[in-house]
């Protein structure tokens, strides 16, 4: 049996933090959180198969952290999702290197969609 796909989320509200953690494990996904990018930073660990951050994060950008890790050695070649409820950054995240932008609110089937079609790319 396949090791189910882990997805690393970074997103600062709590109850949608919460929300998609259930919605993706119930797709089959095996999810760890973080509430802002300094704890983030702090986790020990391989990495996911895919990230999916929040732009907009308290005091903080996520895009900074998708060119980061578009940047280190070992995670550039993870996709990583931005999610935002403007969908004005669609291509600053594309410019900063991700693989997809999910524009707020998104159903858990355009969730599913994009983590599937990005983790197939």
């Amino acid at each position: 049996m396949e090791q189910p796909k882990q997805v690393f989320v970074i997103e600062d509200d709590n109850d949608l933090n919460d929300a998609l953690v259930m919605l993706l494990k119930l797709a089959g996904y095996d999810v760890s959180t973080w509430l802002n990018i300094s704890a983030f930073k702090r986790r020990e660990g391989p990495p996911p198969d895919v990230y999916l951050i929040d732009r907009q994060l308290d005091q903080e950008d996520g895009l900074d952290l998708c060119r980061e890790l578009k940047a280190g050695p070992v995670t550039r070649e993870i996709p990583v999702v931005i999610m935002s409820a403007n969908a004005g950054i669609k291509a600053a995240s594309e410019e900063a290197g991700a693989s997809a932008f999910l524009p707020k609110p998104f159903t858990r089937k355009e969730l599913v969609s994009i983590l599937q079609s990005v983790l197939t790319k």
